[in-house]
């Protein structure tokens, strides 16, 4: 396989992977939090070859979760008010603190907070029966969002499959 024909493959897979290629949340990243790909690439706790790697093509994925998770929780501090006056003089330490969050637990922490505050999200604006109904919808596209939906609504039984939404 030609050099050409790897890097189209692989950016394939990380669509497949990720939603879409690594070089562009990537550059995302930089461009909100200000840094050079070498800056990144430490904060995230890869070397800036393996990022130029990544974001080029030449590597189809990040091989260890935990760079991943920092990035994550990077792009969901840069939903925050980062972009403000205030949050440039934020920028640092939210680039310190996921630097430094290389203990999976914090990860795991990050992603369980995530989840609580959807589910709360949810149940705000939605009835346990529409959740319900909701899950039921789309379980068979997605069962992890069925199982978020339905978590949201705990104190209802599922609908009966004869009244599933369209």
């Amino acid at each position: 396989m030609d050099g050409v024909e790897l890097v189209r493959r692989n950016l394939s897979r990380q669509r497949a992977y990720y939603g879409e290629v690594l070089g562009d949340r990537v550059r995302r990243l930089m461009n909100c939090y200000g840094v050079s790909q070498s800056q990144l690439a430490t904060t995230i706790g890869i070397s800036p070859a393996m990022l130029s790697q990544v974001m080029s093509g030449r590597r189809a994925k990040l091989a260890n979760p935990a760079v991943l998770a920092r990035m994550v929780l990077l792009e969901r501090r840069a939903r925050g008010d980062i972009s403000s006056a205030s949050g440039v003089q934020e920028r640092p330490v939210v680039l310190h603190e996921v630097g430094h969050a290389a203990d999976p637990e914090a990860v795991r922490d990050a992603s369980r907070l995530d989840r609580e505050h959807l589910v709360a999200a949810l149940r705000d604006r939605l009835s346990p029966t529409e959740l319900a109904g909701a899950a039921l919808a789309v379980a068979e596209v997605s069962p992890t969002l069925a199982e978020l939906l339905t978590s949201a609504a705990p104190a209802t039984p599922p609908p009966d499959p004869g009244d599933r939404l369209v």
